[in-house]
C-alpha cells in the first residue's frame, strides 16, 4: 500500500522524505524520553541524539536544494484532520481506500494485522476456554468458520500492482 501510494501520488519525491522524517522524529522523541527517564548511560544517549540529528538534517537540506517539497500530512476522511501516528496522516483503511485496495484491506490485511499485532480479539478463543474452565488448545485459535471463496480474486488484484 505504501509504495502504491508513493508512486501514484503527486509528489513521489516528497512523500518518501516525509516517511523518513517521521522515523527520524520518532527516534528523537524516544531518545529525548530516555534522557528524561535516565534508564541508560546519559553520554551514550547524547551520542545517539547527536548522530540522529546529523543524519536527518543534511538530507532535509539536500532535498530542499533539489526543490523537493515535504508534503503536509493528509486529513483522514473519518476524522477531518491528519492522524498523528501515521506518516501520511491517513489510517491504514483510508490509505487502502485512497489507492484502490479497500477490498484487499478489509479481506486480508485487517484480518492478518489483528493476528500479527496480537489485538485483543485474537486471544478471545483462548480466554473463552480459560473462562470455561478448560486449558487452551494447542495450535491456531483464530479461524474463520468458512473458507473464503473470494481469496483468489483478492490475491490476483493485489498481485497485479507491480505491472
Amino acid at each position: 500500500m505504501t509504495l502504491t501510494f508513493i508512486v501514484t501520488s503527486d509528489n513521489p519525491d516528497g512523500w518518501p522524505l516525509l516517511y523518513y522524517s517521521q522515523l527520524a522524529d520518532q527516534e528523537m522523541r524516544y531518545l529525548t524520553r530516555e534522557q528524561r527517564l535516565a534508564r541508560f548511560d546519559a553520554d551514550r544517549i547524547n551520542e545517539l541524539t547527536g548522530a540522529a540529528e546529523q543524519n536527518a538534517e543534511p538530507l532535509r537540506q539536500a532535498a530542499a536544494k533539489e526543490g523537493i517539497v515535504i508534503p503536509q500530512k493528509l486529513p483522514d476522511p473519518s476524522r477531518g484532520k491528519p492522524q498523528r501516528d501515521t506518516w501520511t496522516g491517513l489510517s491504514d483503511r483510508s490509505l487502502a481506500d485512497r489507492v484502490g485496495l479497500l477490498d484487499w484491506y478489509e479481506g486480508d490485511y485487517d484480518y492478518a494485522s489483528g493476528i500479527t499485532h496480537v489485538q485483543a480479539i485474537s486471544i478471545k478463543p483462548i480466554a473463552d476456554r480459560l473462562l470455561g474452565g478448560h486449558l487452551p488448545e494447542i495450535g491456531p485459535h483464530y479461524r474463520e468458520p468458512w473458507p473464503r471463496p473470494s481469496l483468489p480474486t483478492r490475491r490476483s488484484s493485489s498481485g497485479s500492482l507491480g505491472s
